[in-house]
């Protein structure tokens, strides 16, 4: 089929329609047929061809709905497997280890302060800002109008001598403007022992055009003149401070303060860092007691209730009088309550130990939390107390920051010292110039050079501000030293106490080892007892209570023994080395 068509284009303005016209050949005519049957395919075919393809779309869709419930099965599986007894959400297995690194990564008070030394450092950096190169460049353009009108009178009266040469003309018109385009650029650097350095070049040029109208009698005579003048210089200035200002120990005082505040807000991150590790290492250690206690209240729970049991059974065949029973279900009801109690004190342990780790979940406050380290005896020796109190005084934060402090106390008094003196400096400056009627263009066009030197000297009356720094700067430094006598005193005690905490704690598990093996046979005797009736419930019941006494309080004494450890490592400031743990910033000692 051919099909032809031409084109009328009335105009390419916007808005103007373009005409067309086709003119169909009588080909299109024969091949029309042909053209229907193939669409009357399409139109039949296309239909089917959706309909199957939304088939295979629907069985990706059901195949994933299939993977998704083979994940939720697995899921659930998992829960199943770690929690069957509860339909919340799988709980949070941890180790001592797990709960330190993720409260490391995760605890959100801990990101705060680790933001502290990085925003100390910019202080310590900008400190540093006055001993930059500080270039300049100053650009200007300064345009000057004149217009003067003078009589011949006016010229007279100035110049009498001037009345023949003026001939006949009545006024003078002067219009002058002048352009001065003018530039400077230069640097400028202070060094650490004072001295300032000022370099600079300017240039300057001055294009002056001016025009004269004499009014004759009868005509006017305009006349112009022009004329292009140029002023360059180069100056060098050097100002050096001969008493205050002058060294480098007291320009960089407050550069190195910076740092050593720095330095301090270093040490009290790793501060909050060891008081963090050892909060999170006692409240697990504090969750594992309250799981253990739990642990033994509901088995001291379920004797009990077998006991009560027992009674009743005995009651039943006449071996014992109904008044038994009641002490048994007393004993049955104070239990239960204890085991409430415990697992109250659980929940609460877990919301404080849940606070620290913040782990990433959703359910946060309502996660499970399973603890896999057991409570073990620690069986290392302590050693040589010395050794102890010599470590911490190298390694505890606290008394690091205090000799930084006293360091920062050495500088400030140099810095208000210095600031006693009278203020003396010595400069000279240096100068080519060159003024010609034409610009530089080399050094032998600055052919005029000027040099100044002197001395500037400045105190104010009384200079009250400086004594009242420099004396308070005295005391500042005093009690630098004297907080040092003290932390040193307070290490002594804080080492000795945390290693009496440790002798007190292993001799009190052997104690409470030996009361709970003894418990155990007295409670065995009872209900041995008992059962031929030469005991009574009471009796029974109260072994039974100082049995799980004594259980609680071994546990409570192995907790308390690696609490003890952990203070010891805090009171010693090597906590953190004891986990590899390592500050990024660096640390003076």
């Amino acid at each position: 089929m051919r099909i032809s068509h031409k084109e009328e284009f009335r105009s390419q303005e916007p808005g103007v329609r373009r005409k067309t016209a086709f003119i169909l050949t009588p080909d299109f005519w024969i091949l029309t047929p042909a053209l229907l049957l193939v669409l009357w395919l399409l139109l039949t075919l296309l239909p089917a061809f959706f309909i199957s393809g939304a088939s295979a779309q629907g069985t990706l869709e059901s195949g994933a709905s299939a993977q998704g419930t083979l994940e939720s099965g697995t899921s659930a599986q998992v829960t199943s497997e770690t929690n069957a007894d509860t339909s919340g959400p799988k709980p949070l297995v941890l180790s001592v280890e797990d709960a330190v690194l993720l409260s490391l990564n995760r605890n959100r008070d801990l990101k705060v302060q680790i933001l502290n030394p990085q925003i100390a450092e910019t202080v310590a950096q900008e400190k540093l800002a006055p001993f930059d190169l500080a270039p300049f460049l100053k650009l200007k353009f300064e345009q000057t109008t004149d217009k003067s009108i003078r009589t011949r009178d006016d010229i007279l009266v100035q110049y009498p001598e001037l009345e023949n040469p003026l001939g006949d003309i009545q006024k003078v018109i002067n219009d002058t403007t002048n352009e001065i385009p003018a530039g400077s650029i230069g640097f400028s650097k202070l060094f650490s022992t004072g001295t300032k350095l000022e370099f600079g070049l300017e240039s300057q040029s001055s294009d002056r055009k001016s025009d004269q109208t004499l009014q004759q009698t009868f005509i006017k005579d305009k006349k112009s003149f022009s004329d292009t003048t140029y002023s360059d210089s180069a100056s060098i200035t050097l100002t050096q401070p001969l008493l205050q200002g002058s060294g480098k120990k007291v320009n960089l005082s407050l550069a190195q303060q910076a740092e050593m505040d720095r330095q301090i807000s270093a040490y009290e991150l790793q501060q909050y860092a060891i008081e963090l590790v050892a909060k999170v290492q006692k409240n697990y250690w504090d969750l594992v007691l309250a799981e253990e206690t739990l642990k033994i209240r509901e088995k001291s729970l379920e004797l009990s209730e077998r006991q009560m049991a027992e009674t009743q059974e005995r009651i039943n065949l006449g071996k014992q009088a109904e008044s038994e029973l009641v002490s048994a279900q007393a004993e049955v009801a104070a239990e239960n309550g204890k085991v409430i109690d415990a697992k109250s004190t659980r929940s609460k342990r877990t919301l404080d130990f849940l606070y620290l780790l913040n782990p990433d979940v959703d359910t946060l406050w309502e996660q499970h939390v399973q603890l896999t380290t057991p409570p073990a005896p620690i069986g290392r020796e302590i050693g040589n107390v010395q050794e102890h109190i010599a470590m911490a005084l190298r390694f505890r934060p606290d008394i690091n920051q205090a000799y930084l402090n006293l360091r920062k106390g050495d500088l400030e008094v140099v810095r208000t010292k210095n600031g006693l003196l009278p203020r003396l400096d010595f400069f000279i400056t240096l100068k080519q110039t060159a003024s010609e009627s034409r610009f530089p263009t080399s050094l032998q066009d600055y052919n005029d050079s000027d040099y100044i030197a002197g001395l500037n000297l400045s105190r104010p009356l009384g200079n009250t501000q400086a004594k009242a720094q420099a004396r308070r700067a005295g005391l500042d430094r005093l009690k630098y030293q004297e907080s040092i006598e003290n932390l040193k005193q307070e290490v002594q005690v804080d080492v000795r106490k945390a290693i009496v905490e440790i002798d007190r704690c292993r001799e009190q598990m052997v104690a409470m080892g030996a009361n709970r093996s003894k418990q155990e046979e007295k409670l065995k005797v009872e209900q041995e007892k008992f059962r031929v009736g030469r005991s009574t419930n009471l009796l029974v019941f109260q072994a039974q209570r100082d049995l799980t006494e004594a259980q609680v309080n071994e546990v409570t004494a192995v907790v308390e023994q690696i609490k003890a450890f952990i203070d010891l490592q805090v009171c010693e400031g090597t906590l953190l080395q004891q986990w590899s743990i390592e500050t990024v910033f660096p640390l003076l000692r």
